[in-house]
C-alpha cells in the first residue's frame, strides 16, 4: 500500500511540473506598408542646385521602411539614394519614390531653370563695418619698408559670365591722403577695364592694382590693397579711407556695390633698436676691422624726442679717463646738452646733440664715432668691454631703453685701406 501512494505522489508532482512549463512567444505578424508621401511635391531649381525630397512611409510603424528613388530623366535631374536631387539641365522631370514593401509610390515634379549669372564682390575684411589696421609712419619711413602693414584687405570680384567692368572710387577725409590718391591714379570713379592713360596704368601697377586685360573678361579678380596701404602709412596721424567697388559682367549684370571702410591708425612707437643687429646680444669689434665697423642704434619717438639719455659703462680706467677729459663722468642727455663741454666734444665727433635730436621722431645714433677713441685710449690694455645704455623719452613722457654690450678686441692694427 505504501508503494502505491508513493507512486501516485510522484505522478502528481510530474504532472504539476509539466503544467508550469513556459509556452513559446508567438512571432507578431509584420505590419504592412499602406502608402508613402513626399515633401515637397513640386520643386524648382537652377542648374547645379541641390535639394532633398523627404519620403514618409505609412504607417509610421510599418515593418519595412525601405524606399528607392528614380528620375524619369537623369539628363534633367538626378536623385541619390537619400532623396537628394541635383539639377543638371533645363527642363522638367519627375522623381518617383517606391516602397520596397508593397511598391507604393509618390512623386515630385522637378523644374530646372537656367542659372542666373551672378556677379559678386567679397572681401577678407568686414564690409559691414570700419576695419582698423595699425602702422607706424616713422618706423616705416626709416626702415624704407612702407609695405610693412599686417592684414591689409583683399577684395575679390567674381563673375559667372566674366568681368565686364570694375570701378573703384577712393575717398578720404584726410586732405593729405586726398592729395595722394591722384598720384596713385585714382581721381573720381576709375574703371579698371576702361581706357586708362599710360601714367594711370603705371601708377596703379605701382600700388598693386590690376588693369586692362588683367581684369577684363576674367572670372575672378583680386584687389590686394597691401601696397596702396603701404604708401599711405607714410602719412602721419592716421588715415580714413573708403573704397567703393562696383562691377558688372560682360552682359551688364551688376553686382551689389560694396564699400570697404578703412581706418589706418598711426600706432606711433617709442623704441631703441639695433640697425641690422639684435641690441640685446653682446657684440664684438676687432681692432683689425675697426675702420670698417658701423654700429647704429635706431631710436624712434612718435611724439618727438624730449630726452635722449646715454650712459657709457666700462671697467677700463683708461677709457674712463678719456671720457672725463670731454666732461663725461656719468649719464648725459644728448637732447639737452646746454653748454656742457661734452656737447661740443661729441658734436665734433659727429654725434648728434641738441637741436639735431630735440623734437625729432627718428634718430640713427651712430656709436661708430667712439670706436677709434676707445682703441686709442685703451692701447696699453687688453680687450675692453663697454656698455652703451640708451634711454629715450618722448614729449608724451613715453619711454624706451636698451643697452648694447660691446667687447673691443685687440687683435692688431687695422689694415690700411686698399689704394
Amino acid at each position: 500500500m505504501k508503494n502505491y501512494f508513493a507512486i501516485v505522489a510522484v505522478a502528481v508532482l510530474a504532472l504539476a511540473f509539466t503544467g508550469c512549463k513556459d509556452e513559446p512567444t508567438p512571432t507578431p505578424d509584420p505590419i504592412a506598408v499602406t502608402g508613402v508621401t513626399v515633401a515637397p511635391t513640386t520643386m524648382t531649381l537652377e542648374i547645379g542646385a541641390k535639394q532633398t525630397i523627404v519620403a514618409t512611409v505609412a504607417p509610421s510603424n510599418a515593418t519595412n521602411q525601405a524606399v528607392s528613388w528614380k528620375s524619369t530623366d537623369d539628363k534633367i535631374a538626378t536623385v541619390a539614394a537619400n532623396g537628394e536631387v541635383t539639377a543638371v539641365a533645363e527642363g522638367t522631370t519627375t522623381i518617383t519614390v517606391t516602397t520596397t514593401d508593397g511598391g507604393k509610390t509618390a512623386t515630385t515634379t522637378v523644374t530646372v531653370n537656367p542659372k542666373v549669372p551672378e556677379v559678386k564682390i567679397t572681401s577678407s575684411a568686414n564690409l559691414a563695418e570700419v576695419n582698423t589696421y595699425k602702422y607706424s609712419a616713422i618706423k616705416g619711413a626709416l626702415a624704407e619698408d612702407p609695405e610693412a602693414i599686417s592684414g591689409a584687405p583683399v577684395v575679390t570680384v567674381t563673375a559667372d559670365d566674366t568681368v565686364g567692368s570694375l570701378k573703384l572710387t577712393l575717398t578720404s577725409s584726410n586732405a593729405t591722403v586726398g592729395a595722394m590718391l591722384p598720384t596713385m591714379g585714382f581721381s573720381g570713379a576709375v574703371d579698371l577695364t576702361g581706357e586708362l592713360t599710360e601714367q594711370q596704368i603705371g601708377q596703379m601697377t605701382a600700388v598693386g592694382i590690376p588693369t586692362g586685360a588683367d581684369v577684363k573678361e576674367k572670372g575672378s579678380v583680386e584687389l590686394d590693397f597691401t601696397k596702396m596701404f603701404g604708401q599711405l602709412t607714410l602719412v602721419p596721424g592716421g588715415v580714413e579711407l573708403e573704397i567703393l567697388v562696383e562691377a558688372t559682367d560682360v552682359n551688364e549684370v551688376a553686382a551689389t556695390p560694396a564699400t570697404l571702410k578703412v581706418n589706418l591708425v598711426d600706432d606711433y612707437v617709442v623704441s631703441v633698436e639695433g640697425k641690422d643687429f639684435d641690441i640685446t646680444e653682446p657684440m664684438e669689434i676687432k681692432q683689425s676691422e675697426s675702420e670698417e665697423a658701423s654700429v647704429v642704434i635706431d631710436v624712434y619717438a612718435g611724439q618727438g624726442i624730449e630726452n635722449f639719455i646715454v650712459k657709457i659703462e666700462t671697467e677700463s680706467e683708461a677709457f674712463k679717463a678719456a671720457l672725463a677729459l670731454v666732461g663725461i663722468t656719468g649719464e648725459f642727455d644728448l637732447a639737452n646738452p646746454g653748454d656742457a663741454a661734452w656737447g661740443t666734444a661729441l658734436g665734433a665727433l659727429g654725434v648728434p646733440v641738441g637741436d639735431a635730436i630735440k623734437g625729432k621722431d627718428v634718430i640713427p645714433f651712430d656709436i661708430s664715432a667712439f670706436i677709434g677713441m676707445i682703441f686709442l685710449a685703451t692701447a696699453e690694455e687688453g680687450d675692453t668691454a663697454v656698455t652703451f645704455a640708451v634711454k629715450v623719452v618722448d614729449t608724451a613722457e613715453t619711454s624706451a631703453e636698451a643697452a648694447l654690450a660691446v667687447n673691443f678686441v685687440k687683435d692688431g692694427e687695422p689694415e690700411a685701406p686698399a689704394e
